[in-house]
């Protein structure tokens, strides 16, 4: 098949269900989202009915276990359809990537399960730092069981929409980049804003 680039069986038809999902469902109303300037939310809607907001997460935590290369092919067919359904999609995907590296198997059953259905922000660039995340000025100091977050964020993906957000901030500043962490942290906390 010419542009299969080696991709199994499963990538194509990943790719072609997609396609269809696009042609049937995000390109009719591709105009119009544009045109209004309005955050997709019967499209979002549709993720989760379909299971795609936790494409990436294993099995195991209510996920599909897709694969980066298939979460790939899925945003590239929908970007060609609503460049904006597929933004939307993919800022999910970026705020869940650091869940899917740090957290512990505890930690993952817990949150997983809550972003199949869930948005969840990114946030690291920060005023005066830009995406340089040793220069991050962003707070986290443990107050008894909790960790306090005090900082500034900007370009945080999401944010006017999702549910969660994983929040970078140095918890040590003496160690430099290794004394950051990443917080899952819910828009509804006090203080958040």
């Amino acid at each position: 098949m010419a542009g299969s680039y080696n991709l199994s069986e499963e990538q194509l038809m990943i790719r072609a269900m997609a396609r269809d999902m696009a042609k049937d469902k995000l390109a009719p109303r591709a105009a119009e989202i544009d045109a209004k300037g309005e955050f997709p939310w019967d499209i979002v809607q549709f993720y989760r009915e379909n299971q795609i907001l936790g494409m990436p997460f294993p099995v195991e935590y209510g996920g599909q276990g897709a694969g980066a290369l298939s979460c790939n092919l899925m945003i590239e067919e929908f970007a060609a359809a609503c460049s904006n359904s597929a933004h939307a999609l993919a800022d999910h995907w970026l705020g869940c990537h650091p869940l899917e590296i740090a957290c512990s198997e505890e930690q993952k059953k817990m949150i997983f399960p809550l972003l199949n259905k869930k948005l969840v922000a990114f946030s690291l660039t920060e005023p005066e730092a830009g995406s340089d995340v040793g220069n991050i000025q962003t707070r986290a100091v443990l107050k008894g069981d909790n960790y306090i977050l005090n900082g500034r964020k900007c370009f945080c993906t999401n944010a006017n929409v999702a549910d969660y957000v994983v929040i970078f901030a140095k918890t040590d500043p003496s160690v430099g980049t290794r004394g950051l962490s990443a917080f899952f942290v819910d828009t509804k906390s006090p203080g958040f804003r």
